[in-house]
């Protein structure tokens, strides 16, 4: 990062925004952030596209991704829900992923394993409704393996095996394509709760249930959609 160039709005500043005395002597990415948001008012392909490349470049987020490499966008598919519902990643941001990925020279595979029988008859419909078809167009493939690995972690507390998707060790990198919304279970869910997804179909649930997990309380008395519709306003 040129340490020395100046926001020309604000002297004394660099160009993202922070004074030169601010700078903190540790490994940062080239924006010379750790945390990105965009503001992003509408889901309109340009709109997004612009959003999405705004936060990535501001933390240099794919400049681990190099020509050649598979990439596994562990997509939020929860269900077979229209892209207005607010519950699934919306497909703009999806195809404004899956261009960037692919002009980096990336092979893109969009997955998730979500609550249902884990198969191709009915990751069929969740593709269809959630409109992820729409990536194909950009370059990506959609998940068509199907298979379960299991995955062994003896010193863990009580969840010392699990079984998980197998499609993601065929990756090089995992990205997590998480979405903003509410949980019945756990009240929010956002990028470490997406990855309940990479347990397939129904049996996550018995990961909520059989294990003494903090629940984060819903205090909001509006009703779930009407939440939903909020965050689909504010939140990419």
């Amino acid at each position: 990062m040129d340490r020395k160039r100046e926001d020309p709005a604000c002297p004394g500043k660099r160009g993202n925004g922070m004074r030169e005395s601010d700078a903190v002597e540790r490994d940062r990415p080239i924006g010379g952030y750790d945390v990105a948001l965009a503001a992003c008012d509408r889901y309109e392909d340009l709109r997004v596209e612009a959003a999405l490349r705004s936060a990535l470049d501001a933390v240099d987020g794919l400049a681990f991704v190099r020509p050649g490499m598979r990439i596994a966008v562990k997509a939020n598919l929860v269900t077979a829900l229209k892209p207005d519902t607010a519950a699934t990643v919306h497909p703009a941001v999806v195809c404004a992923l899956t261009r960037i990925l692919r002009e980096l020279g990336a092979e893109v595979v969009i997955g998730d394993g979500p609550g249902g029988i884990y198969g191709a008859a009915y990751l069929r419909v969740v593709y269809d409704v959630s409109g992820m078809r729409r990536a194909e167009a950009f370059g990506a493939k959609l998940n068509d393996d199907f298979s379960v690995a299991e995955v062994e972690y003896p010193e863990a507390v009580m969840a010392k095996r699990f079984p998980y998707t197998a499609y993601l060790s065929k990756a090089d990198a995992i990205i997590d394509l998480c979405k903003l919304k509410t949980h019945g279970m756990m009240g929010l869910t956002c990028a470490v709760k997406n990855f309940f997804g990479s347990i397939p179909g129904t049996q996550p649930k018995r990961f909520f249930t059989a294990h003494d997990m903090p629940i984060m309380p819903c205090v909001f008395s509006l009703q779930r959609s009407m939440i939903a519709s909020a965050l689909l306003r504010y939140a990419v």
